[in-house]
């Protein structure tokens, strides 16, 4: 964030973990950090917010981004593991973002985009995910014969998708 002055961008980090007290020390050195700890309502915070930003380094799914779509809000994910499923119909972008300049160039570029619109986008791309889910899954099912035996003439074993 040192990158870009109070009324450019401001960012506020919200949760809890071991790397906690080190956050909030960096964050009262810079004006335009806020940490807040740990909360309930998610929903809300993200209503006080234009866009989220999501650098992680591994994430399969992308829970956080999936809540901010919900919440129509656009999303800034790195381009690792499943993350950039998450901004396939428009509702944010995906970028390097591998250390603090990149996060940067990737801030900046997110700053030029139509963040109303990307939000409208990223609500509309959540709307049918559950729908979309369960039928896929319900597609895998009936592909499967459950009266097919396996070589050992037991029943195939049955297996739960979470």
């Amino acid at each position: 964030m040192d990158e870009f002055g109070p009324g450019e961008a401001a960012l506020t980090l919200f949760g809890s973990g071991p790397e906690e007290d080190a956050l909030i020390a960096l964050a009262r050195e810079r004006a335009n950090v806020c940490m807040l700890p740990a909360s309930d309502a998610f929903a809300a915070r993200l209503e006080s917010c234009d866009a989220v930003v999501v650098p992680s380094r591994f994430e399969a799914f992308g829970l956080v981004a999936t809540e901010a779509r919900m919440a129509g809000r656009p999303v800034l994910v790195a381009d690792v593991d499943g993350l950039p499923e998450q901004v396939a119909q428009g509702g944010g972008l995906a970028a390097p973002m591998h250390d603090a300049a990149a996060i940067a160039r990737s801030i900046r570029r997110l700053l030029q985009a139509d963040l109303p619109a990307m939000g409208r986008a990223a609500r509309a791309s959540v709307r049918s995910q559950h729908d979309d889910i369960v039928a896929a899954w319900q597609a895998v099912i009936r592909k499967a014969d459950p009266s097919n035996q396996n070589k050992t003439g037991r029943s195939p074993v049955r297996l739960a998708g979470v």
